[in-house]
């Protein structure tokens, strides 16, 4: 259950709106949920402590709390020590009753456990909750689908804190009424004067006095079964801090999860955007930056890489499609007259339409099936720290979230 402080809600008088998140919010959700995928792997406590700092993007507090809390708990945790921890512990503090210092008791433990004194020390405390390794999710999870699971999280926080629940709903009634006897919910249903729909009365868990965690809980997983019915209207009573509050949810409210969608254009993006991200964990990953006009046309680039703390380091970087050397020379022509040094273009070594080859240039990257990170940091370092003209991280105050108003096209 989300703490009360946290729910992004409107409040009037003895009501409560959801401020749902939709589709405005998918811009810093992609950045929200890349963070944590380039987090996988490392101690949990950083993972949080990142999530503590601002995004690039501009993302309302209070929803980017709840988003964090609810996309955290999809990502479980492991223990990575050599031996158990415990084991360890106990094998060091052994250790150290014996021996006059603690390098001498390390060894000691080390030669006791066949590991090294590093792995001793390193792995000591493992199990704590902040020093457990993120593993990656287990199935993927959209912008889209993450927005209805906090959505989802938000009801059912409330509706926690609840009452009395009525729900009003036609179409699949008996699968509803069926969910609400399995769950072994305080209920009382009677039809509605036209016999078409159905009236649910139930007792909320704050009307109980014990068993309200169970009961809450069994209570929240009705919603996705509300939902399958054809129309509905559901009308909670709930306990908040400032009394008793009304709240709603009706028919076509975003709060049942769905299936996932793309989050990238392509997998080679994907793969490059996962790679970058973990080798350099100080540089910002920004997809779809604002495009760059030149001459007269316009180079959409396919990422912004900009360094966290050191924010006149950046680059912008372009996955080219098919291509020809005389191509590529007039692209680099248009960035040279803009000013644009600060351009990597990525080049697949399979889509050369010509006979001829491009020489070798240091703003171009080559490919086969998969963008080398490694070589676009080592490009990224020949940057100076000088201002250009076409400057993104200075031409607007909010650059990292907008793009230009122009169909995305293959060059």
């Amino acid at each position: 259950m989300l703490p009360e402080r946290s729910l992004p809600l409107d409040r009037a008088r003895r009501r409560v709106v959801p401020r749902y998140l939709t589709e405005a919010d998918h811009v810093w959700l992609d950045e929200l949920r890349a963070e944590c995928e380039r987090h996988v792997g490392c101690r949990r406590g950083e993972l949080e402590q990142r999530l503590s700092e601002p995004l690039t993007t501009v993302a309302p507090r209070d929803k980017l709390l709840v988003a964090s809390r609810v996309l955290l708990r999809h990502y479980e945790d492991r223990i990575e020590s050599p031996r158990p921890p415990a084991t360890i512990r106990k094998a060091l503090f052994a250790a150290r009753v014996c021996q006059p210092t603690r390098a001498l008791a390390l060894q000691h433990a080390a030669d006791e456990l066949q590991i090294s004194p590093e792995d001793v020390e390193a792995h000591l405390f493992a199990d704590l909750p902040s020093e457990r390794r993120v593993a990656p999710l287990s199935e993927p999870l959209s912008s889209t689908e993450l927005a209805l699971r906090v959505n989802h999280a938000i009801v059912a926080s409330l509706l926690r804190r609840a009452t009395v629940v009525r729900i009003q709903a036609e179409g699949n009634v008996r699968a509803l009424v069926s969910a609400v006897k399995l769950r072994g919910l305080l209920c009382v249903a009677e039809p509605t004067r036209h016999g078409k729909s159905v009236t649910l009365s139930i007792s909320g868990p704050y009307a109980l006095f014990r068993n309200t965690l169970v009961y809450g809980r069994a209570l929240s997983s009705l919603i996705p079964r509300v939902a399958r019915c054809q129309r509905f209207l559901l009308r909670a009573t709930c306990a908040l801090s400032n009394g008793l509050v009304e709240f709603t949810i009706r028919s076509g409210d975003p709060v049942v999860p769905s299936a996932p969608g793309k989050a990238y254009d392509s997998k080679l993006e994907e793969r490059f955007a996962k790679d970058f991200g973990k080798l350099a964990r100080d540089w910002d990953v920004i997809r779809e930056p604002q495009a760059v006009s030149v001459d007269d046309g316009w180079i959409f680039p396919d990422f912004l890489l900009r360094h966290r703390t050191q924010r006149e380091r950046w680059a912008l970087l372009e996955i080219v499609g098919f291509w020809t050397p005389e191509y590529l020379r007039r692209k680099l022509d248009g960035l040279d007259r803009v000013r644009l040094p600060r351009f990597i273009l990525c080049i697949d070594e399979n889509r050369n339409c010509s006979d001829d080859e491009f020489p070798p240039q240091a703003r171009i990257i080559r490919f086969k099936r998969r963008i080398p990170a490694a070589e676009v940091l080592r490009a990224l370092e020949t940057f100076g720290g000088h201002a250009t003209r076409h400057n993104p991280t200075s031409s607007f105050s909010e650059p990292l979230s907008r793009v230009v108003d122009q169909p995305r096209v293959e060059p």
